[in-house]
């Protein structure tokens, strides 16, 4: 346990994460092509003339190695986290760095106008209705098309605080149970992230326990990726 402990599981991340991960003949090729070449993944993927972002971790690993040397270390709260909610926070960090990244290069002012996406969404919606008259309802699959529908609907204009109120739900439902949730933070909770965001990400945004998780929905947002990146924020 400890920083060390903590340290070696994100290098691991930092070096190794791709969103290729669920796509197992994809993985194996690029993962074989990076070794050949004594790369790691992320080396293989960020090295390529126009690198596709999401495809590899964003993690700034030496800032934050720098951060768990200081006297202001927010990153000591989750040195005790089991392997499996630091791998879920270290998402959460990628997913951050990822979306401030499109949102500082303008890339999520080049999403569809919200005129566009209505017009989707209705032909979404028609489809959905012909597969329940043809399936029935009750079908897994009819149900994540439902779920997707809903995440078509107005996305609001996308602010550096919505990104950063995904990061804070994240840290706030990591290893909770669902029967223990809670619709607002704890005071630990946004002392937290306020100085993850302070200190590792240098931005001056704060969150309080008044902050409601109750307004929050799941958006994907299909920058560089074809199934969209979620990220939850309220509206």
């Amino acid at each position: 346990m400890g920083r060390d402990r903590f340290l070696a599981e994100l290098k691991i991340f930092d070096d190794y994460y791709t969103s290729f991960l669920e796509h197992k003949e994809e993985l194996e090729t690029f993962d074989k092509v990076a070794k050949e070449n004594n790369q790691t993944i992320k080396e293989y993927f960020s090295q390529k003339a126009k690198p596709t972002l999401y495809f590899f971790s964003q993690i700034d690993f030496q800032k934050i190695k720098q951060i768990t040397l200081s006297s202001n270390n927010p990153f000591k709260y989750f040195y005790d986290w089991g392997d499996d909610e630091l791998y879920s926070l270290f998402k959460l960090l990628h997913t951050t760095n990822l979306f401030l990244k499109y949102y500082e290069a303008g890339k999520l002012d080049q999403l569809r106008k919200y005129e566009q996406r209505k017009s989707m969404r209705n032909k979404y919606k028609a489809v959905i209705e012909d597969l329940e008259a043809i399936f029935g309802d009750n079908h897994d699959w009819i149900e994540y098309l439902k779920n997707r529908h809903e995440a078509l609907g107005e996305p609001p204009t996308i602010t550096e605080r919505r990104i950063f109120e995904n990061l804070l739900l994240g840290v706030c439902t990591i290893g909770t149970a669902t029967d223990n949730y809670r619709d607002h933070p704890t005071p630990k909770e946004a002392e937290v992230v306020n100085a993850l965001i302070s200190e590792y990400f240098g931005k001056d945004i704060k969150f309080s326990t008044k902050q409601s998780f109750n307004s929050f929905k799941a958006y994907y947002y299909q920058v560089e990726s074809r199934e969209g990146i979620r990220l939850i924020h309220g509206g």
